[in-house]
């Protein structure tokens, strides 16, 4: 079965799973319009809410994450499919790597972090039995064309 067959896909951005469920409380889906832009904002407020519901945040993880940016992206991506909230999806990025000077060391730093990263997911989702059904992906996207790229040569 296809991960969103059948379902009504909903995706919320966070960083900080605490953070999250802390603010999701300031959400009061009550009520019904007949304006169409409230009423986004009226459903925006009740997936939150759903949302916030189904993700427990209670998951205390042996396993060890950086504290860099990247490290606590991990940690969160770890915290969410530790919930079982149903979360399908789950997206991390490590941005720096267009660069044009001291490219060797900076993608040799960048790298080390994506390898300490996806090595902590790895041991993360082993603790927790979700491993075995997950897929991992990495892609780069730096959204340049050759000739801008060659105009800083």
């Amino acid at each position: 079965m296809q991960p969103f067959a059948g379902s009504k896909t909903c995706a919320i951005a966070l960083a900080n799973t605490e953070q999250f469920l802390r603010q999701a409380r300031l959400a009061a889906p009550v009520g019904s319009t007949h304006n169409p832009a409230l009423g986004h904002g009226l459903r925006l407020e009740q997936d939150i809410a759903r949302a916030a519901a189904n993700l427990g945040v209670n998951y205390s993880f042996k396993t060890p994450f950086a504290g860099s940016p990247f490290g606590n992206a991990i940690r969160t991506a770890a915290q969410v499919a530790a919930s079982r909230a149903g979360v399908v999806a789950l997206r991390a990025s490590l941005g720096g790597f267009d660069t044009r000077r001291n490219q060797p060391n900076s993608h040799a730093r960048l790298l080390q972090e994506l390898a300490e990263g996806l090595g902590a997911l790895r041991a993360a989702l082993l603790e927790i039995g979700r491993w075995d059904g997950a897929l991992v992906m990495t892609y780069a996207e730096f959204g340049r064309w050759p000739r801008e790229s060659l105009a800083g040569d």
